[in-house]
């Protein structure tokens, strides 16, 4: 897996999401791995999430987890993570627009419309980078997509 953008549809969207530069994941990789080890102690290891494309299966996971997302860190993460992907979504006349996540204007005005694709894109973006760090874990398996 190299720096290439990948491209899903999430919840009908289509979300185009590029692994962050380096420096930057090298940043969020303390929290990121804190938060792989809670999934993982949760789950009972790795193997136990392969296949995952669900957002209902993550339930339990996102349970065990709420903990480290209150206090700021998903409002401080989730932009940071979020920061190389892009989104393609109709306005309300219906002609496609594009999305840039980096920014607060656009993270709002899509997950506004979208509330149920927010966990799903972030969780796409996070892999997209984080993937390269743990490349025999859950992060590589398989493909996120809708419930």
């Amino acid at each position: 897996m190299g720096r290439e953008p990948i491209t899903e549809t999430i919840c009908g969207l289509t979300v185009t999401s590029s692994p962050l530069p380096f420096a930057r994941a090298q940043e969020l990789l303390p929290d990121i791995a804190n938060l792989f080890s809670l999934i993982i102690k949760e789950m009972g290891g790795i193997s136990d999430l392969k296949g995952t494309d669900d957002i209902v299966k993550l339930a339990p996971i996102l349970g065990s987890v709420a903990g480290f997302l209150v206090g700021g860190n998903l409002e401080r993460l989730a932009p940071k993570i979020l920061a190389a992907t892009e989104v393609i979504m109709a306005d309300n006349r219906g002609d496609k627009l594009k999305y840039k996540l980096d920014t607060e204007k656009d993270r709002i005005s899509v997950f506004d419309e979208h509330p149920e694709a927010y966990l799903m894109i972030l969780l796409f973006a996070g892999r997209v980078t984080f993937a390269r760090f743990f490349p025999a874990s859950v992060l590589t398996a398989g493909e996120v997509k809708a419930a």
